[in-house]
């Protein structure tokens, strides 16, 4: 016999693509009677009305009663108390799941937590790079292999949008930190593994998102990351993760520092530089984004550097001195 899931999924101002997301679950080859839905939902849109329509038996739909806050953190956690079901998977509102999702998940119902993969796809220019760069929000694990404490800060963690865990486990740990700006997944884990419990990742469970992202949308994802990671650190600054992550940010500080003094000494050059490269990033756009050529992943890695210095690391320190918190 299958064993039954809970497959919770928060969900704000996203219709467009939580139609796509129902679809695919209903499509599911997986027995209907042997897991249920938990939608919980948080939008000003017309997701209400989509959800109102759904008459499948075992879709649950489930409003956030706070108003105020609203964030993914907090309707999940609502999810989890309404779980009928040890065995809980968590999806994100814009997710396409494979017709199998359930069925590779089904094989690890014996661990605390597995992740399977997670693939994103963009849809434009912008979108294009948050689905390539160095903070790329993609998920490929080709073996199996289990995180502990003891090699937590080594390895590729899952994604929010695609993980399995025992709901005894979830309640252990006190569900999902409702504070966390971003990198909630990964806090989770943290905690999780201090408490003694494995993560294992899964060549499966395979899950697809893709995204349409904006200039704007690139700024506010490496802010709220940023802000999410400052975060992290502040509370568990005692982690081998957060020690790891501050020595980055160091290096990333000389490299901002001598970046900085070349400008003021060599500054007609450089300016000639930026300006060059402004126009090669356009002529790329142009020959290569439509075409999708080669020179792809170098470029995205060259932008992802400029923001990940500049926005991703500026939050995280501005958030550690909002919270008043001496380094």
């Amino acid at each position: 016999m299958r064993p039954f899931f809970s497959i919770v999924i928060p969900s704000r101002n996203n219709s467009k693509k939580l139609k796509y997301t129902i679809d695919s679950l209903r499509k599911l080859d997986y027995p209907r009677n042997r897991f249920e839905v938990i939608i919980v939902d948080s939008s000003d849109d017309e997701t209400g009305d989509i959800l109102n329509k759904l008459s499948a038996i075992n879709f649950h739909i489930f409003k956030n009663p706070n108003r105020s806050r609203r964030n993914s953190n907090i309707s999940r956690n609502i999810g989890i108390k309404k779980a009928r079901y040890e065995n809980i998977v968590f999806l994100d509102s814009d997710c396409i799941v494979d017709k199998n999702w359930l069925r590779d998940y089904s094989n690890y119902v014996d661990n605390d937590i597995a992740g399977g993969n997670l693939t994103v796809q963009g849809k434009g220019f912008f979108s294009d790079y948050l689905s390539h760069s160095l903070r790329h929000l993609s998920r490929k694990f080709k073996d199996k292999k289990i995180i502990t404490l003891e090699n937590f800060h080594k390895e590729t963690l899952p994604l929010g949008a695609n993980f399995f865990a025992k709901k005894s486990v979830l309640n252990n740990i006190s569900r999902f930190d409702e504070k966390a700006p971003s990198f909630e997944e990964t806090e989770l884990f943290y905690r999780a593994v201090k408490k003694g419990y494995k993560i294992l990742k899964i060549p499966g469970a395979n899950v697809k998102t893709i995204h349409f992202a904006k200039f704007d949308d690139v700024i506010r994802n490496y802010m709220r990351l940023g802000r999410g990671l400052g975060y992290f650190i502040i509370k568990h600054n005692k982690s081998e993760y957060a020690r790891r992550k501050i020595l980055t940010f160091l290096l990333l500080d000389l490299l901002v520092m001598a970046y900085i003094l070349f400008l003021g000494i060599n500054f007609s050059y450089a300016i000639y530089v930026l300006i060059l490269a402004s126009l090669a990033l356009l002529l790329y756009y142009k020959i290569f984004v439509h075409r999708r050529g080669y020179l792809e992943i170098p470029m995205f890695a060259i932008l992802d550097v400029f923001l990940l210095i500049i926005i991703y690391q500026i939050s995280a320190f501005t958030f550690a001195i909002k919270s008043r918190i001496e380094w």
